[in-house]
């Protein structure tokens, strides 16, 4: 089986701030995809570059760099700025990475119902936040790989997550009896 990495990626926002993110590679260190949680406007149906209105929505998203990945998911290959201006940090290497992921992408549909609205400038002050690092988060979780805190870089939200642990528990990554065993014969 050939062996995945799962990166947990961090982008600068004017200094001090930052978006985590996730990013896919492949065993030739290739970059399969990203998965983001972004605001996004609900009334124009564009991803937008952070959430200022009760319009604007907590979405997420996979971007696939891949094409075969791409043709897989019925999407075209696209990367975001981000990427490429991202500090990475291996959160998992493993034959099972692949599968992590796609428990990741399974959840998006439930995710993106919760409709969950992206907090004026990215944080509240009364209450908790819930934002594109709470997605962060929320994607570490069901994946069950370590969730990485960058330094030199505040993330508000990244101690939310999008929805319950008990949702989470069962969008989670499980080890499957048929991976279990192929990892034995190895």
């Amino acid at each position: 089986m050939p062996v995945y990495s799962i990166e947990a990626r961090s982008f600068s926002i004017a200094v001090a701030w930052c978006h985590n993110f996730w990013v896919l590679k492949g065993a030739d260190g290739a970059t399969i995809a990203e998965l983001h949680g972004l605001a996004y406007d609900r009334i124009n149906h564009t991803i937008l570059p952070i959430g200022t209105t009760k319009n604007h929505a907590l979405r997420v998203f996979v971007f696939p760099h891949d094409a075969g990945y791409a043709e897989k998911l019925g999407l075209t290959v696209r990367s975001t700025r981000m990427y490429s201006r991202s500090r990475a940090h291996e959160a998992y290497r493993g034959e099972d990475g692949m599968a992590r992921w796609s428990a990741a992408v399974a959840a998006m549909p439930m995710l993106d119902a919760l409709d969950l609205t992206y907090p004026p400038f990215g944080f509240n002050i009364l209450s908790p936040t819930i934002n594109s690092n709470s997605a962060y988060r929320t994607f570490g979780q069901i994946m069950d790989v370590p969730i990485h805190a960058f330094s030199r870089a505040l993330g508000p939200g990244l101690r939310g997550c999008m929805t319950s642990a008990t949702a989470i528990e069962r969008a989670k990554f499980r080890l499957t009896c048929e991976l279990a065993r192929s990892g034995e014969k190895s």
